[in-house]
């Protein structure tokens, strides 16, 4: 029998009954369980709650609780949308909010999971850690209920939300209700974007671009201190772009702190212990600033600890020499550099800087420039339909012959091979 909460919203106790067998449905098929929260974000129903991972944490039964009011934002944010809301909780497992829409006004709304999209990051038990207090019991319970959670690839992720959707609009014959309010959710946007459009055109020209651009290399030098008062003045500048609007500075920030990340992730061929969990945590740190103040000191402790995670990444040894001279090589290996050019940039003999690169790094200076081109130049030949002759040019390579080469003795196949048999599709 369907609970009195659905009866009372949808004046139909057999209307009430088909939604409720759809969602049990889709929740004994997908092996997702669904939660409703009427609109003040209280839970009135579950579906399939063993299933739920949440209901074994403390911080999720207190209503308003950071894990909660997430919910809560995306249950209203889905509200506008007219189909289902993908997003991760602070936890960082992966959700899906479908709003109840009756007669044009939402009323509450679902939240489907959690669930795992292509599989569970550690990060997530660290997060189950830092926001409960969970004894070893109880975490060797939770490790072992998280593995249980389904989990989803990208294109299953797309079928599982268009089954999501057909579990409630069909069954309320209403998706009349659900276009209205996509239309007039999108009628908003539109409006926004124009005020939005007006204020970039008008201020487009005071973009920190440049800064951007100065703080990587900054990083890249491996200049902390420096690092920290640019980014200082990129959310300077980003005051003033957004006249002061905490949410677009904050939208800015991130995607000013994307575009850093992505810089390093795929040039400089490191991590920072799991990458996504890193990514994860520049999301949450940077959207719960509630203050401009709260905000600046945020993203001045991430670029701090991007650049020192970068410099420990490419050496790991002592010499304060070495490490100077491999921040060099990493911001200049792409053009035509030589043993004597570091030297002279160190204020070192020649000779006793080969020797002392080649004692601690193991390799000579020539192979771990050649190495570094390689690696540079398989990325590209796996991400990039580039030409060849512009693969060996961005790689380092003077010219594509030696280039061919040099890569086939390295890897055993020629760039074109290598091209064929590794190149990573975008679908």
């Amino acid at each position: 029998m369907a609970d009195n909460i659905f009866i009372h919203l949808l004046r139909s106790a057999e209307v009430a009954e088909r939604l409720e067998s759809s969602i049990n449905a889709f929740s004994r098929i997908t092996g997702v369980p669904v939660t409703y929260y009427d609109g003040d974000g209280s839970i009135t129903r579950e579906w399939s709650s063993d299933r739920k991972i949440c209901n074994k944490f403390q911080i999720y039964s207190k209503q308003n609780s950071k894990c909660r009011s997430l919910l809560s934002f995306a249950g209203s944010f889905s509200s506008g949308l007219g189909e289902p809301y993908i997003f991760f909780c602070r936890a960082g497992l992966s959700n899906m909010a479908f709003p109840l829409v009756i007669k044009g006004t939402p009323v509450g709304y679902f939240i489907a999971g959690p669930f795992v999209m292509k599989k569970l990051k550690s990060g997530s038990i660290s997060n189950f850690v830092k926001m409960n207090s969970i004894d070893d019991k109880e975490l060797s319970d939770i490790l072992s209920f998280a593995d249980s959670l389904p989990v989803f690839s990208t294109d299953g992720i797309s079928d599982l939300s268009i089954l999501f959707y057909n579990s409630v609009v069909p069954v309320l014959k209403s998706s009349a209700d659900y276009q209205t309010a996509k239309k007039n959710f999108s009628d908003q946007i539109t409006l926004g974007e124009m005020i939005r459009k007006s204020k970039r055109d008008r201020l487009s020209s005071t973009f920190p671009t440049e800064l951007t651009e100065d703080l990587i290399n900054a990083i890249i030098s491996g200049k902390t201190i420096q690092a920290e008062k640019i980014s200082s003045q990129i959310l300077e500048r980003l005051y003033v772009i957004c006249v002061g609007d905490l949410d677009e500075i904050k939208t800015m920030a991130l995607w000013i702190t994307a575009t850093i990340i992505k810089n390093f992730s795929e040039e400089a061929r490191f991590n920072f212990g799991e990458f996504d969990e890193m990514d994860m945590d520049i999301i949450n740190r940077i959207n719960e600033a509630s203050t401009t103040d709260e905000l600046s000191e945020t993203f001045r402790s991430l670029t701090k600890r991007i650049s020192v995670d970068l410099v420990s990444s490419i050496y790991p040894g002592a010499s304060p020499l070495i490490a100077r001279s491999l921040r060099y090589i990493k911001s200049n290996f792409t053009h035509k550099i030589k043993l004597s050019d570091i030297a002279s940039e160190l204020h070192v003999n020649p000779s006793y800087f080969s020797a002392l690169f080649s004692q601690e790094m193991g390799r000579s200076f020539t192979d771990y420039i050649l190495e570094l081109r390689i690696n540079k130049a398989q990325n590209l030949l796996k991400t990039t339909n580039m030409d060849l002759v512009d693969v060996a040019a961005s790689s380092g390579f003077e010219n594509q012959s030696y280039f061919t080469k040099i890569f086939r003795k390295s890897t055993g196949l020629t760039p074109r091979h290598y091209r064929q048999n590794y190149m990573i599709d975008d679908k």
